[in-house]
């Protein structure tokens, strides 16, 4: 009983739009790989920076914009609050 080469095979017919969607996903992910490792830099980076201990009222203007701007980012931007 021999079979043909056309019944072993299985062939994946990718159309324009998987092709995209396929395309777009890859893209994506190696995006968020590049911003995971930039992340981890800054870390580095910034070594001690998160060891700030000071209360609200201590903050200069600048570091007090620059807690506000990030916590926007965090909670509005980020999780969609």
């Amino acid at each position: 009983m021999a079979t043909s080469k056309n019944q072993n095979s299985k062939e994946i017919n990718l159309n324009k739009k998987d092709k995209l969607e396929i395309f777009e996903n890859a893209i994506s992910w190696i995006i968020v790989f590049a911003m995971f490792i930039y992340g981890g830099a800054k870390l580095i980076q910034f070594d001690g920076a998160a060891e700030i201990d000071k209360t609200v009222s201590e903050l200069t203007g600048m570091e007090l914009m620059c807690f506000l701007w990030l916590f926007k980012i965090i909670c509005y931007d980020f999780r969609g609050f």
